[in-house]
């Protein structure tokens, strides 16, 4: 639950390992770029509707001035490697 989004893509230094980071946020803008690199993606497409449950934006609990302190405190990495600042 602790681990962060940078954990999973840097090597045993803590260098980066990936050459590029997509974000979900932004995926159906990138997907063509996404299938030059995974071929199997290409001729797919994006869903139009998203079929999740809706969940409260993060920035609800982020209210909370403790809440935000721990979420920056933790997740200081992903904030600062994927421009959440």
């Amino acid at each position: 639950m602790n681990a962060t989004q940078t954990s999973w893509m840097v090597d045993e230094t803590g260098k980066m390992a990936v050459k590029k980071i997509f974000k979900l946020e932004d995926l159906s803008n990138n997907l063509d770029e996404l299938s030059q690199a995974i071929p199997c993606l290409t001729g797919q497409t994006m869903i139009s509707k998203n079929q999740t449950p809706k969940y409260p934006h993060f920035t609800r609990f982020a209210n909370n001035d403790r809440t935000n302190r721990i979420m920056q405190e933790v997740y200081a990495a992903d904030y600062a490697n994927f421009g959440y600042a």
